[in-house]
């Protein structure tokens, strides 16, 4: 709830700022002036509109060209709300003429940047290709391949073709292994399962690994692990699989999000409620490596980039595979995403003897479909044994 109303309250605020303290120094005409704030406060009420009369705010009843657009234009008001903050430190010694340039120069940039922005969102993503070296991976493993795709986020404005398109460019990179480190969806089984079908088509030799994230606690996550059990995934919840090459076996552990203690179902309303029928209380490390051979090589996936020390020492982890910051989000925002995930915001880290990789996730979420210098990616790992 919380979460909702930050959410709403910042989005008004990026209209209710401009609105009472440029307009006024603009020298507009008063119906002009009325006309423009009127504007702004109706794109900036799209959260607030669609939690009282869209039936859901991140999942409005709503054709989804049109909540692609508002999103969209939603982004632009906070890019504008951004760039022309700092502009009230000056623009009050000017003269109404510059006063006017100046702003209508923020309005440009803030189109032109939602633009490049929105384009980077909606593209399919790049294969980022990374090579590691450990002292203790197994030699039949040197040269192991593992895709892993993070945060891809299927909503009602996501075609089904993007999904086709990153299978397609995925199996083309030859992986041995497909992990999924959690938020898929954004909306229930019945309404989104029909896009996600063509994820059954990876052709990994080792199959697709998947660890439920944050997201799919909140859109029925009971419902959910079926329909990816039926694509062939193997979905790992505080539990453990071997990967085996003749004698030699690597072990990959699965843990599910902190959400999954508190999941959610639907109603019979339609509206969320508590779903009483998972029984998964939340990460366990200690139970996802229970009876996993002690000096195996183990891969960890969770969704969320933390605990990362606990795993390197405690269950002596090798590598970690993690998603949810999205990279940051935006420019500016690297140090609040950093504070909330333990320092880890994007790409790859040493925690000890362990390498904790960050994926920016392959995907972008409908509630700011906007992405910045932090372009999205399938991540492409060929793991090495390290001659030391």
């Amino acid at each position: 709830m919380i979460f909702r109303l930050a959410f709403i309250t910042f989005s008004l605020i990026t209209a209710f700022v401009p609105a009472v303290f440029l307009l006024p120094r603009l020298a507009l005409g008063r119906r002009v002036r009325m006309l423009i704030a009127f504007s702004l406060f109706l794109v900036s009420s799209q959260f607030l509109v669609n939690s009282l009369f869209g039936g859901s705010m991140f999942y409005p009843a709503w054709p989804p060209p049109v909540v692609f657009a508002w999103g969209t234009l939603n982004c632009a008001l906070m890019v504008f709300f951004f760039m022309h903050v700092p502009g009230y430190l000056f623009l009050w010694c000017l003269t109404v003429r510059w006063r006017r340039i100046i702003v209508a120069f923020f309005v440009v940039s803030s189109v032109a940047v939602t633009a490049v922005g929105t384009y980077e969102s909606v593209k399919i993503p790049r294969v980022n290709e990374i090579e590691l070296a450990f002292d203790n991976l197994p030699h039949e493993f040197d040269g192991y391949r593992i895709a892993q795709m993070s945060d891809i986020h299927c909503s009602q404005i996501t075609p089904r073709s993007r999904f086709e398109k990153i299978v397609r460019r995925t199996n083309a990179a030859k992986p041995d292994l497909v992990c999924l480190t959690g938020d898929y969806v954004d909306g229930w089984v019945d309404q989104l399962g029909h896009k996600l079908e063509p994820f059954s088509g990876f052709t990994a030799r080792d199959g697709v690994l998947a660890i439920p994230g944050n997201h799919e606690c909140y859109w029925g996550w009971s419902e959910w692990r079926p329909f990816f059990e039926n694509l062939g995934f193997v979905v790992l919840e505080n539990s453990w699989t071997n990967i085996v090459r003749g004698p030699a076996s690597i072990v990959v552990a699965g843990v599910p999000d902190v959400a999954s203690s508190r999941p959610l179902k639907r109603g019979v309303d339609g509206r969320k409620i508590r779903d009483g029928d998972v029984t998964v209380s939340g990460p366990n490390h200690e139970a996802a490596f229970a009876g996993a051979p002690e000096d195996a090589f183990r891969i960890l996936l969770m969704h969320r980039p933390h605990a990362a020390r606990f795993a390197a020492e405690r269950c002596n982890v090798r590598l970690q595979l993690s998603g949810h910051t999205h990279g940051g989000g935006l420019p500016g925002l690297y140090c609040l995403v950093s504070h909330w995930n333990q320092g880890h915001v994007r790409g790859m880290y040493e925690e000890g003897r362990m390498k904790l990789y960050v994926s920016p996730g392959t995907g972008q979420w409908a509630g700011f479909p906007l992405r910045l210098l932090n372009p999205a990616e399938i991540t492409l790992f060929t793991l090495r044994r390290s001659k030391k």
